[in-house]
């Protein structure tokens, strides 16, 4: 009975695991870098967050100040797109018209 137990488990995990590994690698994702005290950052974050919904896309922030200091962005909020781990686009600004474009292009052309 235990090992049955045990076996059913492993077959859980396994396949648990084979079902986040091909979603995260078939969805795309905004990353929003951040800073501390960045007004322009906290008042385009739900925007960004709301559009990566409708656009069924992964979102998340990471604050700057975390990074090390030669991987900080130029200046705050800095945007990147990635998928399958790699870096789809990149860009900085709270522009609406920008962030559309940017998304329509990429979502368009995967």
């Amino acid at each position: 009975y235990e090992i049955n137990y045990i076996i059913n488990k492993i077959i859980y995990f396994v396949i648990l695991y084979y079902i986040l590994i091909v979603f995260i690698k078939n969805s795309m994702e905004i990353v929003m870098i951040k800073k501390k005290g960045c007004m322009p950052c906290k008042k385009f974050e739900p925007f960004v967050k709301e559009t990566a919904e409708k656009n069924s896309l992964g979102f998340r922030t990471i604050m700057g100040e975390s990074m090390p200091e030669k991987l900080q962005p130029p200046y705050y909020p800095f945007f990147y797109i990635y998928k399958d781990k790699s870096v789809l686009e990149s860009w900085g600004g709270v522009s609406e018209k920008k962030l559309l474009s940017v998304l329509k292009r990429i979502i368009k052309n995967n």
